[in-house]
């Protein structure tokens, strides 16, 4: 007589083998087809787009001859993204250079330590910081998924009670701009989600690209060009600010300006974000020679530094 369990148990693992086989065959079939158009990516991006095509079609026509260019093959990224050009300021500083010349006695340190020793570790709480976490997710800023900066930014923001922030680089998604974040950016994410963490916050964002230059409730946008310091001069002295933060081009002459034009200012705080780990000789030689070195910190990231200075000490 036939085990009968037995025997369903192995028709359920067989028909599980064959739904998992179909799924397989239908994702690797689209695969290929994509292949043969020119498109290479991870099947990641194809689940996304078929769950949100609205918001890929408005990128695309944000971007319509880069945008499908890029869409289609992420060989022609190289050539229809700004980004990926050489920008006259791009290399102005030898990293190896620096690394055999510069000598100083700083050195980088831990989200933690910062926070104790500035004194914010007393604003630390778990549950506000997953707010942040999740409102920055949700506008699509990278500030909490690739990086963890909302470990800095809740105890920094809520050491104010109303916090006036200023931000450099509100993230175009134009692709003809050099400090673009590609074609599926979202320009004022982290503006919004700072506005939204703290009611009585206000911000004042500034880019480049004046195309993505919007004004909403608790939010004001700008002009400003980072590689002028007249222009960075200008934006910092409309306002006494809480805490200014540098998102924009990431070349070290962009921040120089920002950090020179910040010392000048009435404004408390500095955060410089994503500056690469072997440039890390370059930015403790300047708290050095600027004598920072005591109101400055170069604190290591999940994956970058940032530079972050205090005016207030």
């Amino acid at each position: 007589m036939p085990n009968w369990r037995s025997l369903r148990c192995s028709c359920d693992r067989n028909a599980t083998r064959v739904l998992v086989i179909k799924e397989t065959f239908m994702w690797n079939k689209l695969f290929r087809v994509t292949i043969l158009l020119g498109y290479n990516s991870s099947m990641k991006r194809y689940r996304k787009f078929i769950k949100s095509p609205g918001f890929y079609l408005k990128a695309l026509r944000a971007n319509p001859i880069r945008g499908t260019a890029v869409f289609l093959s992420q060989k022609w990224q190289m050539r229809f993204d700004m980004k990926y050009s050489e920008h006259p300021l791009k290399n102005f500083v030898s990293v190896s250079s620096l690394n055999k010349t510069i000598k100083h006695n700083l050195q980088t340190v831990s989200i933690s330590d910062f926070l104790a020793e500035s004194g914010l570790s007393r604003f630390q709480d778990y549950n506000r910081e997953q707010k942040l976490k999740v409102l920055l997710d949700f506008w699509g800023s990278d500030k909490a998924s690739v990086h963890n900066y909302h470990l800095i930014y809740q105890p920094l923001i809520d050491s104010f009670d109303k916090p006036i922030l200023a931000e450099i680089g509100l993230g175009t998604n134009r692709l003809d701009t050099f400090s673009n974040m590609g074609m599926f950016g979202k320009p004022g994410a982290s503006a919004r989600a700072f506005r939204d963490f703290k009611i009585n916050l206000s911000y004042m964002g500034g880019d480049i690209d004046s195309r993505i230059l919007f004004s909403d409730n608790g939010i004001n946008c700008r002009w400003v060009d980072q590689t002028k310091i007249e222009s960075v001069a200008t934006f910092l002295d409309s306002n006494m600010f809480s805490l200014v933060i540098d998102d924009g081009l990431h070349l070290p002459i962009a921040n120089l300006n920002v950090l020179s034009c910040f010392l000048e200012s009435e404004s408390k705080w500095l955060i410089i974000e994503d500056i690469n780990y072997d440039m890390s000789n370059f930015w403790l030689s300047i708290m050095d020679s600027a004598k920072l070195s005591k109101r400055s910190w170069l604190v290591e990231t999940k994956s970058a530094l940032v530079l972050i200075v205090n005016q207030q000490i």
